[in-house]
């Protein structure tokens, strides 16, 4: 889905130039195959080395080797995304029974933070 838009140039002339798309403006269009070294994977998450180096060690992101480089799919940037926890999610264990009451508690804290821009 590319728009146009038409310009008119110095000497009069009009011409057509092509327009990015939205989506492509929103991280460099890669699609789900796409493979990103470590450095655009790095800017995609605006960490550093060492994050990323740690995400790759506890298999929190996957690896590709191609071309005796490591390559990242954008996919597996993704998932770690969109896989994220809150800080109070860490602190409950994944087979802890916890009451109503402390769960609306909970929830309503991690409401609370995200509004001051906390999350």
């Amino acid at each position: 889905m590319q728009t146009t838009s038409m310009s008119v140039g110095s000497n009069g002339s009009e011409g057509i130039r092509l327009l990015q798309p939205q989506s492509l403006l929103y991280s460099e269009g890669y699609g789900e195959l796409a493979l990103l070294s470590k450095r655009k994977a790095r800017a995609e998450l605006r960490i550093g080395n060492d994050a990323l180096n740690k995400l790759i060690e506890k298999g929190k992101i996957k690896i590709i080797q191609g071309n005796k480089r490591d390559k990242i799919p954008y996919v597996s940037i993704q998932e770690y995304v969109y896989g994220m926890k809150s800080k109070e999610e860490w602190q409950v264990e994944e087979n802890e029974i916890i009451s109503e009451e402390e769960s609306v508690a909970m929830a309503n804290k991690i409401l609370r933070e995200f509004n001051k821009g906390g999350i």
